[in-house]
């Protein structure tokens, strides 16, 4: 009777043991999906950002290359007024 009584009290104990580490993994799942959706949301982010950049070079390089047409322009008219 005390060896049944020994028994059961190790299984219990081993249950609740398996119990707490099940409920800790769950809540190391849980932290990790937490981290995972926050990143999604800053990989989101930056991945607008890097459009709005990229717009805004391809503006900056169209108005960068308008002006050294129009400097290149200014230069053959100061060449060809010297001859």
């Amino acid at each position: 009777m005390q060896a049944m009584k020994v028994e059961k009290d190790n299984a219990q104990d081993k249950a609740d043991n398996m119990e707490q580490a099940a409920r800790d993994a769950n809540l190391k799942v849980q932290r990790g999906e937490e981290e995972l959706d926050n990143l999604k949301k800053r990989l989101s982010q930056l991945e607008q950002e890097y459009t709005t950049i990229q717009e805004t070079l391809a503006k900056v390089n169209t108005n960068l290359e308008a002006k050294e047409k129009a400097l290149t322009a200014v230069c053959n008219m100061r060449l060809r007024g010297r001859n």
